[in-house]
């Protein structure tokens, strides 16, 4: 009887793990884009950096933070039509 459970619940522990590494490996695809949007904006390359936000925004939900500074680099293009879609985002 306790092989028994103790076989179910390794069983049960790998799945649990399984999700958690899966969820751990998109925030790291985040992180990873959002950190290489946030360097493209310190170098002033701000369409590089829009281009990272869309891709790390396919991981996870964004951050504020995210958020605003994907903003103010479509403002600083002029690409007011897509500020427009932010906003109702």
């Amino acid at each position: 009887m306790f092989k028994y459970f103790s076989c179910l619940f390794y069983i049960y522990l790998f799945f649990v793990t399984q999700g958690f590494t899966q969820a751990n490996s998109y925030a790291q695809k985040y992180f990873y884009y959002a950190n290489k949007a946030e360097l493209s904006i310190v170098d002033s390359n701000y369409s590089q950096a829009i281009k990272f936000y869309d891709s790390s925004f396919k991981f996870l939900k964004p951050f504020a933070q995210d958020i605003y500074n994907l903003t103010i680099c479509i403002e600083y293009l002029f690409l007011f039509v897509k500020s427009k879609w932010l906003i109702h985002w």
